[in-house]
């Protein structure tokens, strides 16, 4: 998850220099990536910026992206990479 007020695709920009993003890196070395993106984005559904919680973001978007994550790729155990609020 990425970082506060920041969306998904702080993982796609290239590096400092200008190297492939993470996100890149890891595909070419032959994982899955899922990335997931912050409440109240340019890219939230519907654009509807409806009032929240910061909190809401670990009890409950978090969890939920993962459990789609394990239903979808139907793997045991996934790794997960965050900062900031994306890895409280």
């Amino acid at each position: 998850m990425p970082g506060m007020f920041q969306s998904f695709d702080a993982y796609l920009r290239p590096g400092a220099m200008n190297e492939k993003s993470i996100a890149f890196q890891l595909l070419d070395a032959g994982w899955d990536v899922w990335i997931g993106n912050n409440r109240g984005t340019i890219y939230s559904e519907g654009k509807n910026k409806k009032p929240f919680e910061w909190t809401d973001q670990a009890s409950h978007d978090l969890p939920n992206f993962l459990q789609v994550i394990l239903i979808n790729s139907q793997y045991e155990k996934i790794d997960y990479i965050g900062y900031a609020l994306g890895a409280t």
